[in-house]
């Protein structure tokens, strides 16, 4: 499988964009597109994302390390796995991972706080970063953090791409 895309502005060099994921099935080629794009860039590419159902608890059989590798050979870069997803940890493992560069944070459903207060947990995650793509599926509801996230940090200004893909 091939992908191709138009060069991304150089405006995004020096910044963080958080890119919201799904990975129910697998990594998508047009996310490894996104991503690998993003970072060559200059951005430094932090993706976040929910994987299956965890209760709201830390639970390794749900972990988002499963994905790096796959991320990484589509994307054609390195993925960094960060074992958390926000707070202290998750801004320590980001300040290592440099400019034009893929993290992975952990699963984002380890953290009830999600649910309970949407706007604090966007809040924490917008910490993270200077931009916010949502190239997840469609969130659940209108309120929930990833729309309070979207209002918190802005989309970067991309030129209209073009994704091909050979099977």
């Amino acid at each position: 499988m091939m992908a191709a895309m138009k060069q991304y502005d150089a405006g995004l060099a020096g910044r963080t964009v958080l890119v919201r994921a799904s990975f129910e099935d697998d990594v998508s080629p047009r996310l490894a597109t996104l991503v690998g794009a993003l970072a060559r860039a200059g951005a430094r590419v932090a993706v976040i994302a929910g994987f299956g159902d965890p209760s709201n608890d830390i639970n390794p059989a749900y972990s988002l390390a499963r994905f790096a590798e796959p991320l990484s050979v589509m994307a054609g870069l390195p993925v960094v796995f960060i074992a958390e997803s926000v707070g202290g940890g998750a801004e320590a493992g980001l300040d290592q991972v440099g400019y034009g560069k893929i993290a992975l944070l952990e699963n984002l459903r380890f953290h009830s706080s999600r649910h309970r207060d949407a706007r604090s947990f966007a809040l924490k995650l917008s910490i993270l970063g200077d931009y916010f793509i949502d190239a997840g599926a469609p969130p659940q509801s209108a309120d929930g953090w990833q729309s309070r996230l979207g209002a918190l940090l802005p989309a970067p200004v991309l030129p209209e791409t073009e994704i091909t893909e050979e099977v």
